[in-house]
């Protein structure tokens, strides 16, 4: 094994998904992703050396074992070292960090502009027709999609929250991608600025989560909720606080190659929430 997911838990998983080098299994509304090398670092994700076999149904995690297969595969301990640290780094709140975030914001907003997928959500700043498809469902959806974020950038959390959640294309919908985004973004100008926006990230996520049982989207919004980031999101969030603009656009990149327009649509919200008077925040 080559890391562990810092919020992986104890227990017996089944087999939910599977892909080429990915699998994914629950154990009531939990999830685990495990996968090859080709699987970025994650709170959830259990990177692997050996491939994956085609008749994986069952995965075993324990306090010191992880069992695929009917057969331990590795030992582990969560002190060793292995274990992946989703947590955003720490730093100081305060005017620095306002004016970096704010200028990291705006070559964010550019590149998603330049080079984002032209089916995401970077329409939202451009004056052109998303490829979603043809007809009165593009017609529809950009309307849904437009009206959903714009709530969110006047503080309607509920509201835009629900225009939102499943509307879009992919196996995590687009809305769902960007109100994650959002939320990330929610999480660093609240940082930055000292503001707790905990009960609004709450509101954000029971209206996303109501009535729906689907352990993908559970996981990508609890992670979103406790600021748990996949290494290359993770990466990038880091840059905008800590760091120049080369090392936001060589990191976004890296955000934008997740799935096929999830990783664009992700930083779309992380933009919407960020740049200046996004989201009803002043930074």
């Amino acid at each position: 094994m080559i890391a562990i997911g810092d919020m992986v838990e104890i227990g017996s998983y089944d087999l939910h998904s599977r892909f080429s080098e990915v699998a994914n299994f629950v154990c009531g509304n939990r999830l685990i992703t495990l996968g090859t090398q080709a699987l970025d670092d994650g709170p959830l994700n259990i990177v692997i050396s050996e491939p994956l076999q085609e008749d994986l149904t069952r995965l075993d995690v324990g306090i010191e074992r992880l069992m695929l297969y009917g057969r331990e595969i590795t030992a582990w301990d969560r002190e060793s070292g292995v274990t992946y640290d989703s947590q955003i780094v720490a730093f100081e709140q305060g005017n620095i960090a306002v004016q970096k975030i704010q200028e990291n914001g705006a070559t964010l907003r550019f590149f998603l502009c330049q080079s984002g997928h032209p089916s995401s959500l970077r329409f939202l700043w451009m004056n052109e027709v998303p490829q979603f498809g043809s007809g009165q469902f593009v017609d529809v959806l950009t309307q849904r999609l437009r009206a959903g974020a714009n709530a969110l950038r006047a503080a309607k959390w509920i509201e835009g929250a629900r225009s939102l959640r499943g509307v879009g294309i992919g196996l995590t919908p687009t809305g769902d991608d960007f109100l994650v985004g959002v939320m990330f973004g929610l999480h660093l100008v609240g940082r930055a600025t000292g503001v707790d926006g905990q009960s609004v990230l709450s509101l954000m996520c029971n209206e996303a989560l109501c009535g729906r049982d689907e352990p993908i989207i559970n996981a990508m919004y609890q992670m979103a909720r406790q600021a748990r980031a996949f290494r290359s999101l993770k990466d990038l969030l880091e840059a905008i606080v800590l760091r120049g603009s080369d090392d936001v656009v060589r990191c976004a990149r890296n955000v934008f190659s997740v799935g096929e327009t999830s990783g664009t649509d992700l930083v779309a919200g992380l933009v919407w929430a960020i740049e200046k008077g996004g989201c009803g925040c002043q930074l």
